[in-house]
């Protein structure tokens, strides 16, 4: 795989518009490698990559994963969610996250829950 090779490329849905990157590494679950991703009017969704071929993406959250709620959007940089990895502990996902630059926390989400979500 060359550096410059996109591997999760834009798409129409809700975590698809400008504003994409990664958002740190989930890490190996047993359907695959499991990757952050930081979408639009920061947004975090989530997505799977192929174990034995990194460049393929084999499922992909259409809906974001987590978003700013109504107690969230109030801040120094709005209506955002920033979040830089995640922690896999007994089954659940554990997201540190900070919202709007005033605060932090956690979301826990059972990872067999996401990957059913996958698509």
């Amino acid at each position: 795989m060359e550096l410059d090779e996109v591997v999760a490329a834009e798409r129409a849905d809700a975590l698809g518009a400008a504003r994409r990157g990664a958002a740190g590494a989930v890490g190996r679950v047993p359907q695959g490698a499991g990757e952050l991703a930081r979408g639009p009017v920061g947004r975090r969704g989530a997505f799977l990559l192929d174990l034995s071929d990194p460049t393929k993406v084999i499922g992909r959250l259409r809906e974001p994963l987590i978003k700013p709620d109504a107690t969230e959007r109030e801040g120094y940089v709005p209506n955002v969610v920033y979040s830089c990895g995640s922690l896999l502990d007994k089954g659940q996902l554990i997201i540190p996250y900070a919202m709007s630059d005033y605060a932090t926390t956690f979301a826990t989400l059972p990872l067999d829950e996401v990957l059913a979500a996958m698509e």
